[in-house]
């Protein structure tokens, strides 16, 4: 479950100890929902979703749009 206790706990001990480290913290996020979340918790950069799933979903909109 990626957004079960352990994870969060792992991604809050991770994010400690990158800003400790005075680094810039970085995640992937899945959805935008996913991505606000993260940023809100503390890190840095959000890339939110993937090429593929972008691509996926403008392609879906433009088919919808066509068939309307």
């Amino acid at each position: 479950n990626p957004t079960g206790s352990e994870v969060e706990k792992a991604l809050d001990h991770a994010l400690y100890r990158v800003k400790a480290a005075g680094k810039i913290a970085a995640i992937y996020a899945v959805s935008g929902a996913r991505a606000a979340e993260l940023s809100a918790k503390g890190f840095h950069m959000v890339s939110i979703g993937s090429d593929i799933s972008l691509l996926r979903a403008g392609a879906h909109a433009a088919l919808a749009a066509a068939r309307a």
